[in-house]
């Protein structure tokens, strides 16, 4: 079907009349995939429009053929000489010009401007199946990616795990008694090992359409996903901030292990994802959640509002390197890509440790990137000495690099965990906070004594009355840039 009018998002999409909706909706899944949103099924599944079953078949089509379609563009500089379209839209249209229907469907300048380059684009495929020997474009591709098991987490909110057991049961869904084996058939399920409340069904399962999946007493979420909130784990009544908090299922797994009491602050600089999180969490039951269209960085640590905040999970974005399982092949990741990142990760995790009441902070990322991971949390613990990790989840087999002196404290997974790739540090206040300290001096003042000289633990605002630390915020943002570049004079900005 074609219109003019319909878009997702004004601000990101621009409206091409008379584009096929296809290729609009399909090129915001992929959008959202590279940005470790969810997978191509459930983003799709999300969205309100008639068609998802064809942007489904659309988006995993165009994903397979990714690479294929990349090196036959830049073959023809279609990009290059129009770096202003939006190459998820042209990827959906030349995967079905060259491997699709062959033909673009309905109309508008971006269809025309693909089409004067049909020609080329056609004489650069045969030119890339010569090159590597084979006459099927099939032949082009890449292994398929590794199955993992479909990960859903019971959603105690809705309704108690046991009843979640037996509505699964009454239903033909089966509980294996001993594990998951790969060749398992599609219904088998277990309760996972690791995490309350997980369960992890069989490749293949279908569930978007359970009645239990839609009510949202079960809430689909990778099981590595689920790891960052159960390590924070905070407890009842506690007052805790979801740092870039959507889509939404970190918030509703929060907020049920909390049992919706304490309040949750959840703050997301995306007005639309955020409007999505604000969907999912009220299908999960929610009602201790306070959401926020607002960057992580301007939330004031010292405002009165969050003087009793304790607790702050930090999922920052991501080179989304460890979705390859959701997008069926590795994440782009330049070294500047990486620099941009560390560096916007530091600053995010370094003001999450600002807030003056904070005992825990968990700091997650969907990488596999040590630039991501193991530097940005050393350059954090160098700037701010009041803090130290913890153990975070004993139990779980993989931990962070060796090289890094904190490393087995750390979490790593992967597909041999059978989950998507995910990395989670856990800080823990060491010294009192700031608020005890002005306690103890207001006391030890009115008893006549002098207080002890005072360190300042602030990424942002040293004390001025004490000279900056070698571990100021400065100092340890060029750390981490000289962990990811050891052989540049000045690193690149």
């Amino acid at each position: 079907s074609t219109q003019s009018t319909w878009e997702y998002r004004s601000d990101v999409v621009t409206v091409f009349q008379e584009m096929s909706e296809l290729y609009r909706a399909s090129a915001l899944v992929l959008d959202r995939v590279e940005a470790c949103h969810g997978s191509v099924k459930s983003l799709t599944l999300a969205l309100d429009i008639p068609q998802k079953g064809a942007v489904l078949a659309l988006t995993s089509q165009a994903l397979k053929y990714k690479e294929c379609i990349v090196q036959v563009v830049k073959s023809t500089r279609l990009a290059a000489d129009n770096p202003a379209e939006r190459q998820s839209l042209l990827l959906v249209m030349v995967h079905d010009l060259l491997f699709g229907s062959g033909k673009i469907s309905g109309g508008g300048r971006l269809k025309r401007l693909v089409m004067a380059y049909e020609p080329a684009l056609r004489a650069a495929l045969t030119a890339l199946l010569q090159k590597h020997g084979v006459s099927d474009p099939k032949d082009l591709l890449a292994p398929e990616p590794v199955a993992l098991p479909r990960h859903a987490r019971a959603n105690q909110l809705r309704m108690s795990l046991p009843l979640v057991l037996q509505r699964l049961a009454a239903d033909g869904f089966i509980l294996s008694a001993s594990g998951l084996p790969e060749d398992a058939p599609a219904g088998t399920f277990v309760v996972d090992e690791h995490i309350p409340h997980v369960l992890s069904f069989a490749p293949g399962t279908d569930l978007h359409a359970h009645e239990l999946v839609t009510s949202g007493a079960l809430i689909l979420q990778d099981k590595a996903s689920c790891i960052p909130a159960h390590v924070l784990s905070p407890p009842l009544h506690a007052q805790v901030i979801d740092a870039c908090a959507a889509p939404g299922n970190k918030t509703s797994h929060l907020a049920a292990i909390m049992e919706n009491t304490g309040r949750i602050f959840a703050f997301d600089a995306d007005a639309t994802r955020l409007s999505l999180l604000r969907s999912l969490t009220a299908r999960a039951g929610t009602t201790n959640i306070v959401s926020s269209v607002m960057n992580f960085l301007s939330v004031d640590p010292n405002a009165s509002e969050y003087s009793q905040v304790e607790y702050v999970l930090l999922d920052p974005s991501c080179s989304g390197s460890g979705m390859a399982h959701c997008t069926g092949q590795r994440a782009e990741a330049t070294p500047k890509r990486l620099q941009s990142l560390a560096a916007f990760q530091f600053k995010a995790l370094c003001h999450a440790l600002q807030f003056p009441a904070v005992k825990r902070v968990v700091y997650s990322t969907c990488s596999v990137h040590q630039e991501e991971n193991e530097h940005v949390v050393s350059a954090a613990l160098a700037s701010n000495p009041d803090f130290e990790l913890g153990l975070a989840l004993p139990t779980w087999p993989h931990r962070g690099l060796d090289s890094f002196p904190f490393g087995p404290l750390c979490i790593r997974a992967s597909a041999e965990d059978r989950t998507g790739g995910f990395f989670v540090a856990l800080f823990q206040r060491t010294a009192p906070s700031p608020s005890s300290r002005k306690k103890r001096r207001r006391r030890k003042k009115g008893s006549g004594e002098l207080p002890a000289a005072k360190r300042s633990t602030s990424c942002s605002e040293p004390d001025p009355q004490t000279p900056a630390p070698a571990s100021s915020c400065t100092s340890a943002i060029d750390s981490l840039r000289r962990l990811l570049y050891p052989t540049a004079t000045v690193p690149p900005e």
